[in-house]
């Protein structure tokens, strides 16, 4: 019959310490970037026109290509 797993040994409590370690630093990093964003206003992605600094394509006073050819 097989041994049951250790699941105490301070090598493992090291890695789960360490991993929770590097979990909250994310976090924090995470949250520092959403207050960052959220204080610029950047927080809700909005559309902004490209100013037209060339004719625009969508001008009907072009003619169309069926009658170009």
């Amino acid at each position: 019959m097989a041994t049951p797993l250790q699941f105490s040994t301070p090598a493992l409590e090291r890695r789960v310490s360490a991993a929770q370690n590097m979990f909250q630093r994310v976090l924090v990093n995470w949250a520092g970037d959403v207050l960052e964003l959220r204080r610029r206003e950047w927080l809700v992605p909005r559309w902004e026109p490209a100013p037209m600094s060339v004719d625009r394509q969508d001008d009907w006073g072009d003619e169309p290509m069926k009658h170009a050819a």
